[in-house]
């Protein structure tokens, strides 16, 4: 895959104590995760940016559920 990390980081090891990142994933995908010290929570949402405009990316997680808000839309992984 090619993954463009635009904010954070995206370790290849996807290790436990990586910082939180979001990555842009074969220009369409967002990928994003981080590790709480004992695990990495990670989640991929495929075609969902298109590539010729700009588009607005947050992610959030409320201890239960990682979210990704996308323009106003936000999809639960």
């Amino acid at each position: 895959n090619a993954d463009r990390v635009i904010i954070g980081s995206q370790p290849s090891t996807k290790s436990s104590e990586s910082y939180p990142g979001i990555a842009v994933r074969n220009r369409t995908g967002i990928n994003a995760g981080f590790g709480d010290g004992t695990n990495w929570h990670n989640f991929t949402v495929e075609n969902v940016l298109n590539s010729k405009q700009w588009n607005h990316v947050a992610t959030t997680f409320d201890g239960n559920e990682y979210r990704t808000h996308l323009r106003s839309c936000t999809s639960i992984a």
